[in-house]
């Protein structure tokens, strides 16, 4: 029996299997799009390097565009005049940094903790300091003695 001859995608559709890759489409809605099944869609990606590389492409240059868009919005996008016509966004910075830059955010880092002495006196460093109060929660402090009996 012979074999049933394998299909030739056309250069539009092509550009469709680009277009969708590039949007991520899960590969049986691309097969849908282009009127095939997913087996005949994966083996024609493995024989033909055109289809090989429309996929390569449409993900490269959506990334690539959400990518720029994200980085326009981190460092904000100026007017001719020097003024902002888009602020910086601290969000999109703090996601660039995280992703890109492997960056470690921390919701209220602590700069500083101040000691207080016994009478409530702050002890130690000078300059800006933050106070940590931490509650006793009913507990009782043991000697260090008492361990060893």
């Amino acid at each position: 029996m012979p074999k049933k001859p394998r299909r030739r995608f056309t250069d539009a559709e092509v550009q469709l299997l680009q277009e969708c890759a590039a949007i991520r489409l899960p590969v049986e809605q691309i097969a849908n799009r282009l009127n095939t099944s997913v087996t005949e869609l994966r083996y024609a990606q493995k024989r033909d390097e055109r289809m090989r590389r429309a996929v390569d492409i449409g993900r490269a240059e959506a990334s690539f565009s959400v990518r720029a868009t994200l980085f326009q919005l981190a460092t904000g996008i100026r007017n001719k005049d020097g003024t902002y016509k888009v602020k910086p966004d601290v969000n999109a910075l703090k996601f660039w940094l995280m992703t890109q830059e492997g960056f470690k955010y921390e919701k209220n880092p602590v700069t500083h903790i101040a000691v207080t002495g016994p009478n409530g006196e702050l002890q130690g460093s000078q300059g800006p300091q933050i106070v940590v109060t931490i509650p006793s929660n009913n507990r009782e402090v043991q000697d260090d003695e008492s361990d060893d009996a």
